[in-house]
């Protein structure tokens, strides 16, 4: 009936307005950075009260720290080497030249016995 309807239309719109406001609160618990970089050490313990202004840890723009990081990153998502989905990157590039090398001295090992 009507009325049925619309006490269902009610408890729906009661739910999607909880379910705003729940997303709005959660949105208040994401610590985002201004710029991309490297997350330093932390400031303070999981869980602990944080406000406005305090300081949670440092973000470094250097990428010298962990050069190519985000490509390190990347095998995690793509669960394959780097030469796999970015083969012209420096990673790879340095991959493919560590290879190298490594083959170069088994060559020279093995033939030496």
């Amino acid at each position: 009936s009507e009325s049925l309807l619309d006490q269902q239309q009610r408890d729906f719109d009661t739910a999607e307005a909880r379910l705003k406001a729940i997303e709005s609160r959660l949105g208040d618990r994401i610590i985002t950075a201004p710029f991309a970089g490297v997350v330093g050490l932390r400031q303070i313990s999981v869980g602990a009260l944080v406000s406005p202004g305090d300081t949670i840890t440092t973000l470094d723009d250097d990428p010298v720290i962990i050069p190519y990081a985000s490509e390190y990153e990347k095998m995690g998502i793509h669960r394959a080497p780097i030469h796999a989905f970015a083969p012209s990157s420096k990673s790879a590039k340095a991959y493919e030249a560590l290879w190298q090398r490594l083959q170069h001295q088994l060559v020279k090992t093995t033939v030496r016995s």
